[in-house]
């Protein structure tokens, strides 16, 4: 029985084995052992593009052709070591194969020997795998990788949708256009953005691109958020309204596909067009479908960009509108306080009741306080908008120290407190850093430590670190005051901020020093720490570095010297010159004019830029000339910038003193480059006016205008 039915085992058997050999993708050719064709499978029949019938019988070499895909070198290889050494082998390298049609496919090859029972070699088997889909999806992978760098590199966003655009033709075939279209700002219609090879008159013609449900293959695609494939624009009815723009460029058939951002929006659509009616193969779709997400990451990184430019340029604009309101506030208020100040210092001088006294020192005192605070407003907005400079230059560190003494002694003046400086070893005479900044630092911390200490005492101690390396000073600030609980600390550096509201109720002040401080300090390039205990005190910790000490002189300061009682008393200014003085407000006018008269000059005032220009010509043509201007800058009518700009255009020569009450960062640079020779800010300082006038009208400061780089008053510069 058994060997009745072994024909018809075998039978099955070769037919089972020929089913399964039929159903495989890789091709496989068998040979007998003198390397003919013996068999092909189906997929080997679709490789060579020859029959079974064909090609049964004829040498290997001559159905299956290839050369290598490095080197473009036949390759016979292969066969012929399988056929020598009867032995599995397999292609060094990817090849191609040559088709019939002479068109070319990467494919991996394998062979093997087949033996009979008895071990003798009766044929060969090779395996051909075909690559194509490997290859392509490497090379969509190579070139997406190719595009991201050049979004992570900040290329153009058209440039790479446009490449985008090209790599996609490149893949599917070449009569293909493919284009992008985006959502615009309604987010009800679609606009161009991409297609360098899609014909201009034609997207003219559908531009813009409604999005619904019969909008031809893009708008329809936006809307549905799914793939569109339109075979025969000629025939498809979602093309009713394009069509007659489409066919006249050879445009037969189109496939759109949404593209999507990270957040599940519509982004815009990727739409290709064929040459020919037609539908996509897979290939073509999974090519579509890969590069429209490079396209979305594309889209999504420029539209960041440019939120993140707009964003940029409104907090810009934010600070300039900050900047100008707190330019023009600064005028507004300083202008009036300039007045109030200067009449009660004027008041002051004709008094003699001590009630009288008192009144007006107590608003002599509380308006200056209030400008304390306006400085404190103004310092903290231009350190936040980054237009606070600093000015490193050598200053002398007991210059400092004594400035510091002479300004400071006076607020504990009534009070049950000690203050005392203390330098602790020797010091450098000079240090490398900006001494009004730093000034304004102790003048902060030290102000804060007398208004909070009742009794005890303020101590301001100044030593030496590392005196090689990194040479550095560490100032203490220490006081026996309330202290700072522990939870206030994190917080305490902070603008605003004063730990409690009850502090600020019995204290009063803005809560803007010690943030100003902060900054001041990190902009010298130091630290400023805090440690504090409630109840006992505080130390506030400063460490400067002092720039290069190798050429600087060592001392001991004695602070007890640092002593009111020696300082040099301000001498009485006597002048004696003709002054134009220019200003729209008639109370700084009288103050100034008080002040300079009194100092023994003669002055003659103007209200505007208008009436100085004039004011001037008739001073040349009269013989009794000016000899010097001071300008307010900010006037109706004509300003000073304006009103300097046209005098010295008209050769004018004369020193001219900026008067301003912007006090905002870049102020005084402006009043320079407009061509005033000096700048003053409000409220006046007399004994400060009165010297600049002195000066300029001496001639005592010309030299030094035109080593610091200022306009030449010899007119040079004019």
């Amino acid at each position: 029985m058994s060997e009745q039915n072994s024909p018809q085992v075998e039978r099955h058997q070769i037919e089972l084995l020929e089913a399964t050999l039929a159903s495989l993708d890789d091709a496989v050719v068998s040979t007998d052992s003198s390397g003919r064709i013996s068999y092909l499978n189906a997929a080997a029949e679709k490789l060579t593009g020859c029959s079974s019938e064909d090609a049964i019988g004829k040498p290997l070499e001559s159905v299956c052709r290839s050369i290598s895909a490095k080197t473009g070198e036949p390759v016979y290889e292969l066969s012929k070591k399988v056929l020598r050494d009867e032995e599995l082998v397999g292609s060094d390298d990817e090849s191609l194969f040559i088709a019939a049609d002479g068109s070319s496919l990467p494919v991996e090859a394998r062979a093997s020997s087949m033996r009979s029972p008895d071990g003798r070699i009766v044929g060969h088997v090779f395996v051909l795998r075909d690559l194509t889909e490997r290859w392509r999806e490497a090379s969509l992978i190579s070139e997406q990788n190719r595009l991201l760098e050049r979004v992570v590199r900040g290329g153009s966003a058209s440039e790479i949708l446009d490449a985008i655009c090209l790599a996609v033709e490149q893949h599917i075939a070449a009569d293909t256009i493919a284009t992008v279209l985006l959502v615009d700002e309604t987010g009800t219609h679609l606009r161009p953005a991409a297609g360098p090879r899609c014909p201009a008159e034609y997207a003219a013609a559908v531009d813009p691109v409604s999005i619904g449900a019969d909008c031809g293959s893009c708008g329809t695609a936006a809307y549905s958020r799914q793939l569109v494939i339109v075979s025969d624009i000629a025939t498809d009815p979602l093309w009713k309204d394009f069509r007659q723009a489409a066919l006249p460029h050879g445009l037969r058939s189109c496939w759109s596909v949404p593209i999507i951002s990270s957040d599940d929006s519509v982004l815009g659509t990727f739409a290709v067009y064929s040459r020919q009616s037609r539908s996509p193969r897979d290939q073509d779709l999974h090519v579509m479908e890969f590069l429209s997400r490079t396209a979305g990451i594309t889209i999504e990184r420029q539209r960041s960009e440019e939120a993140l430019r707009n964003s940029e340029r409104r907090a810009l604009q934010a600070n300039e509108a900050k900047s100008e309101f707190l330019a023009n506030m600064s005028h507004e208020i300083r202008t009036p306080m300039a007045a109030i100040l200067g009449h009660a210092d004027l008041l002051l001088s004709h008094l003699k009741d001590p009630d009288n006294v008192s009144c007006v020192s107590t608003i002599r005192r509380n308006g200056n306080h209030l400008l304390e605070i306006i400085n404190d407003i103004l310092d903290i907005s231009r350190i936040e908008a980054g237009k606070l400079d600093v000015t490193f230059s050598s200053c002398s560190l007991v210059e400092l120290l004594s400035d510091l003494w002479s300004m400071m002694h006076v607020r504990v003046e009534g009070k049950p407190v000690d203050l005392c400086f203390d330098a602790v070893g020797e010091l450098p005479e000079t240090i490398q850093t900006d001494p009004q900044r730093l000034k304004q630092v102790f003048i902060n911390l030290l102000g804060n430590a007398i208004k909070f200490t009742e009794s005890g005492h303020v101590k301001l101690r100044v030593q030496m670190l590392d005196h090689d390396a990194d040479p550095r000073l560490q100032f203490d600030v220490e006081d026996t005051g309330i202290g700072i609980p522990e939870e206030n600390l994190k917080c305490l550096f902070e603008a605003f901020s004063q730990g409690d509201a009850s502090v600020t109720r019995k204290f009063g002040g803005s809560g803007l020093g010690l943030a100003i401080s902060k900054r001041l300090t990190e902009k010298l390039g130091g630290e400023l720490t805090v440690e504090s205990t409630e109840g006992v005190g505080s130390t506030f910790s400063v460490l400067l570095p002092v720039g290069s000490l190798d050429s600087v002189n060592f001392r001991n300061i004695d602070c007890d010297r640092l002593s009111p009682d020696l300082e040099p008393s301000r001498f009485e200014i006597g002048l004696s010159c003709r002054v134009l003085l220019v200003d729209d407000r008639r109370d700084i006018r009288f103050l100034a004019q008080h002040s300079l008269e009194k100092a023994g000059a003669s002055v003659v005032t103007a209200e505007d830029g208008l009436d100085a220009i004039g004011s001037v010509a008739r001073a040349t043509e009269s013989g009794e000339k000016f000899d010097i201007i001071i300008m307010d800058m900010q006037m109706p009518e004509m300003d000073g910038y304006t009103a300097t700009a046209k005098l010295r255009s008209a050769g004018c020569e004369l020193p001219i003193i900026a008067l301003t009450a912007n006090a905002m960062s870049g102020d005084r640079e402006q009043c320079i480059a407009a061509g005033c020779d000096d700048y003053l800010s409000k409220p006046i300082d007399t004994s400060m006016l009165l010297e600049k006038v002195r000066c300029l009208t001496q001639g005592n400061l010309v030299d030094d205008l035109k080593a610091h780089g200022n306009r030449s008053v010899s007119g040079e510069g004019s």
